[in-house]
């Protein structure tokens, strides 16, 4: 195993870079912004709702596929091979 003293000092130090930035960057817009609160809340909807997209279009992938394997099921299951039974399925 190497040595962790150097990932303990960066983990460290982007820590407080880290809290020190977000701080000033909040101080600054604080102060430059006015009545920042009123779009403080929308603000933060954006930003939840940008964390959260790449989970929905997982989900909406996975869904989109699953369907399509049941389809896919259903048509190999079919006992004839009849094409237009097969065409009125789809």
């Amino acid at each position: 195993m190497q040595n962790p003293q150097p990932l303990i000092w960066y983990n460290f130090l982007g820590g407080l870079c880290w809290a020190i930035g977000v701080s000033a960057l909040g101080s600054w817009l604080g102060n430059t912004i006015a009545d920042i609160d009123h779009y403080l809340l929308p603000l933060l909807g954006v930003i939840g709702l940008l964390a959260l997209s790449p989970t929905l279009v997982h989900l909406l992938k996975h869904a989109v596929k699953q369907r399509a394997r049941r389809k896919l099921r259903e048509i190999l299951s079919l006992e004839s091979l009849d094409l237009k039974s097969i065409m009125t399925r789809l």
